[in-house]
């Protein structure tokens, strides 16, 4: 995730990444002061942005905003299961084209979590919560 001009300053330092949204910092030193920004790495780094066009899976091209997409239309996605697939197939390369140097899935997961939560109850689910809530249920204003 380096430019030419960070990896040959870094060579053989050890280097962490840093995950903390609010941390303008992308890889430090183990042992020393060195730091690279994360404005200073080849892609975007997911953790760093809100932007819905942000990589969220980098060995397959996966921005937050399909998973999004997916979610308004149909309450769910299948990235998840495809992106494990393609894992299993051995077509991932996650140490090298991942910031944070493995697996996208947690933070798919994440995603996909956060904007279900967000679009609130599909409609199969809606029904059953009026039912047991205000059409259906023991509350006074139900029985006649």
């Amino acid at each position: 995730m380096l430019e030419p001009d960070d990896r040959a300053r870094v060579s053989e330092t050890i280097m962490r990444f840093c995950r903390t949204t609010t941390c303008a910092v992308g890889y430090f030193a183990e042992s020393d002061a060195l730091v690279i920004d994360a404005s200073r790495l080849r892609a975007e780094v997911f953790q760093k942005s809100t932007s819905p066009e942000r990589l969220v899976c980098y060995c397959f091209d996966h921005r937050v905003s399909e998973l999004l997409d997916d979610v308004a239309r149909d309450g769910d996605s299948m990235l998840p299961a495809e992106i494990a697939e393609k894992c299993r197939q051995g077509l991932d390369r996650c140490a090298q084209t991942n910031p944070q140097g493995s697996c996208c899935l947690g933070n798919v997961r994440a995603v996909l979590t956060d904007a279900r939560a967000s679009a609130g109850p599909t409609p199969d689910e809606e029904p059953a919560r009026c039912a047991s809530h205000c059409c259906g249920g023991d509350d006074e204003s139900s029985k006649s």
